[in-house]
């Protein structure tokens, strides 16, 4: 496996299954030369007259990102892997309010359930606000008064779909037990709740609906369905289970109970009478913080400091910032050159890989192009959408490379296949080929990807106004 830091270095789309030999192997057999330097021949006068590519103007962005930014990333990071809420003990609370942050640990029990379910029920050091409603969702209460349905009201209730020539497992999809549904709310597709109002509970009821076009299932789109429902509650008000802390002190265990409703979801508690005993451990103000714990859960122990984090994403933010000014700054030179034409043996190069990867993935040219979004009616209008914007660009950046001896050296390239090992000296030069093959992977194809790489990062070094990186000390 390839380090992730590879992905930086080497931004191409790779074809997940392409074994090496595949990849440089085209439709009619010919085996690409993948370890060839490109442009090695080229006389570059004949084919691009380059244009200003010094000091050209671009829109550019701030290399440095503020601390609220860095902040906002780093927490956008690691909340997709931990959550940041903490709570701030103060000691002065000596019982729990509404709206309070608490943190505490429980233990919920329930008779005829398996150890798996109550597995389900044990939490540690769990932060919630109380009141909110988030650990423990808020449950209807059935109003007994209520005779039917009315528009406002929630409903707990079954439903069955039925609808000609679907799949089995889209059938599946149109039933649910014990589902919960505001009326009037638009949950559900349109006419389905109107056809809810007036109904009793505990009485089998019939709502005929025909589905929007388009549908998220095509096979539903504009298709008329029948569905047998059964209401079991109604009601308006709601309790909120965890309202139950107001009042409890911390360190003293204390008990909450309430009938497991349908709506959360797990049938074998569904009615049951659950139990949880629970003790908090801290009262106080609920905020958002990047903890040690929380760097060390997200990244899986390789960042252990909160402090040390930080300093990564600022780190990362500036880099990114600079590929994008190096971005703009390439595409303005870009634009000032005029070329002419396409050396043949590149062009053909870029056909033959292309060819090699269509092969690999058990595709036509056509079909691949497609699959990509490209529509492509014949090999002539593949080879002219692919191979000109890409050959193109190549050529200029090898030109602009030639002219300000910026070729890559042996040990330049050398360096940076080293770095994408980060270490791991069981990596060889053929692993990371093999894991970029858009254009037939191998020596050619990733010498283009760093070449480009450092052109771009010349060319934004004589751009007008650009920010610069600071200069290593």
């Amino acid at each position: 496996m390839i380090p992730a830091a590879m992905a930086l270095l080497l931004v191409l789309v790779m074809l997940a299954g392409c074994s090496p030999k595949d990849a440089i192997i085209n439709l009619f057999g010919k085996k690409l030369d993948t370890n060839a330097v490109p442009f090695t021949t080229v006389k570059f006068e004949n084919y691009i007259t380059l244009g200003d590519y010094k000091g050209v103007a671009a829109e550019f962005v701030p290399l440095e990102a503020s601390d609220a930014e860095v902040e906002e990333q780093a927490n956008a990071y690691l909340s997709q892997y931990v959550s940041l809420q903490t709570v701030k003990n103060d000691k002065s609370k000596k019982t729990i309010a509404l709206g309070d942050g608490v943190t505490f640990s429980c233990t919920g029990s329930a008779e005829g359930v398996s150890e798996e379910t109550l597995q389900m029920l044990q939490f540690q050091s769990q932060v919630l606000e109380v009141g909110k409603g988030e650990l423990f969702p808020p449950i209807l209460i059935n109003d007994t008064k209520k005779t039917t349905v009315s528009k406002g009201d929630t409903v707990i209730f079954d439903f069955e779909g039925s609808a000609e020539g679907v799949s089995e497992e889209t059938l599946a999809g149109m039933k649910g037990q014990g589902a919960q549904l505001e009326i009037g709310s638009g949950n559900f597709i349109p006419g389905f709740e109107d056809q809810i109002v007036g109904q009793p509970r505990a009485k089998e009821f019939t709502v005929n609906v025909t589905f929007p076009n388009p549908y998220t299932d095509e096979s539903l789109s504009g298709k008329p369905a029948v569905f047998k429902c059964t209401v079991h509650e109604i009601g308006d008000t709601f309790e909120k289970p965890d309202t139950k802390f107001v009042g409890q002190e911390r360190g003293t265990p204390f008990d909450i109970a309430f009938a497991f409703p349908a709506s959360y979801g797990v049938e074998e508690l569904t009615g049951k009478t659950v139990t949880f005993r629970c003790t908090v451990e801290k009262i106080g103000k609920l905020s958002e913080e990047i903890t040690d714990e929380a760097v060390t859960n997200a990244t899986q122990g390789q960042v252990t400091n909160a402090e040390d984090f930080l300093l990564s994403m600022r780190n990362y933010m500036l880099s990114q910032n600079n590929a994008q000014n190096a971005l703009a700054a390439f595409e303005a030179a870009y634009a000032n050159a005029k070329i002419e034409s396409v050396p043949k043996k590149e062009a053909n190069f870029y056909v033959d890989a292309l060819e090699a990867a269509a092969k690999a993935a058990d595709k036509t040219p056509v079909e691949y192009l497609q699959e990509k979004g490209i529509d492509a009616a014949d090999m002539k209008e593949f080879k002219e959408k692919i191979n000109d914007p890409q050959i193109k660009k190549d050529l200029f950046v090898f030109a602009v490379a030639q002219k300000e001896n910026l070729l890559l050296t042996d040990a330049e390239f050398k360096e940076q296949l080293d770095q994408a090992r980060q270490g791991d000296t069981s990596i060889t030069d053929d692993d990371i080929y093999a894991e970029y093959t858009q254009y037939g992977g191998g020596k050619n194809e990733i010498y283009r990807v760093i070449l480009a790489g450092k052109v771009q990062n010349f060319i934004l070094t004589q751009a007008k106004d650009a920010p610069q990186l600071p200069v290593a000390q």
